[in-house]
């Protein structure tokens, strides 16, 4: 193996829980990620005055969700962020972090009654995975995945879902190389 190879890089990441600490790093990958996702499909703005920091704080503390952090010698370089979501025959799925409505407002998703007989069972959700793109293609993402698969599997999840933009070609060969499948389908229509 010679040095700067990807293997080498890659051994030199550390894949760890966030600590509070890490509250600024975090939110400033969270905030890339966010813009990344605004070009992207130019189907979200971003409010220029959000504080990612607190966002990232309170995902790092919360009780029902985990943050696993690639750190580089010097910086982290990536995160992923999943949680959990409980539910059963006779209720509707909660997530137990109490952060849920503050996330889906920040994504303009707003709550909405769960009506009729189907109820989620208890799952986890990877809600966000980013890497540095100088830090990609080295297994980070993969080791991030793992890594928050495992926290799930300890809490008793056997099932975990995630949502990606069709556009991001890349995030979608990942997760389906990690073992992912289609399972329903979101389709968009412009009206301009």
């Amino acid at each position: 193996m010679t040095p700067g190879s990807a293997a080498t890089v890659e051994s030199a990441v550390r894949i760890r829980r966030a600590e509070p600490a890490d509250a600024r790093a975090v939110g400033r990958l969270f905030l890339r990620e966010a813009r990344f996702h605004r070009d992207l499909t130019r189907t979200f703005e971003l409010a220029e005055s959000f504080d990612w920091e607190t966002l990232a704080s309170g995902l790092i503390t919360g009780r029902g969700s985990h943050i696993v952090v690639a750190e580089a010698p010097a910086e982290i370089v990536g995160f992923a962020y999943g949680r959990l979501l409980v539910g059963g025959p006779t209720a509707p799925a909660q997530e137990t972090s109490g952060l849920r409505s503050l996330w889906r407002r920040i994504r303009g998703i707003e709550e909405a009654p769960s009506p009729g007989p189907l109820r989620a069972r208890r799952r986890g959700v990877v809600e966000d995975c980013w890497v540095e793109p100088e830090h990609r293609r080295q297994g980070l993402a993969r080791r991030l995945f793992d890594a928050l698969a495992e926290w799930m599997t300890a809490q008793g999840i056997s099932r975990v879902e995630l949502s990606v933009a069709a556009a991001n070609e890349g995030a979608v060969a990942l997760w389906q190389d990690l073992g992912f499948e289609p399972f329903r389908l979101v389709l968009q229509k412009s009206l301009d």
